[in-house]
């Protein structure tokens, strides 16, 4: 089980549609996520921010850790 609860979204409402194999993009976000929580400290953020950079989204997991 992932703290969920220490996740911080930055999610833009106009991100554009992207085509993407969803089952692989959900096991990267969670990797990522658990990696994040599990060597950050217990009580700091994990944030999760995608912005539009040109013909792709960009997303990052940014954490303290």
């Amino acid at each position: 089980m992932l703290d969920i609860k220490r996740v911080r979204l930055d999610l833009p409402e106009d991100l554009p549609l992207v085509l993407a194999d969803s089952d692989r993009l959900h096991r990267i976000l969670t990797n990522l996520l658990s990696n994040a929580l599990k060597y950050s400290e217990p009580d700091s953020p994990v944030l999760v921010s995608a912005h539009n950079r040109e013909r792709e989204v960009a997303v990052s997991v940014t954490d303290q850790g």
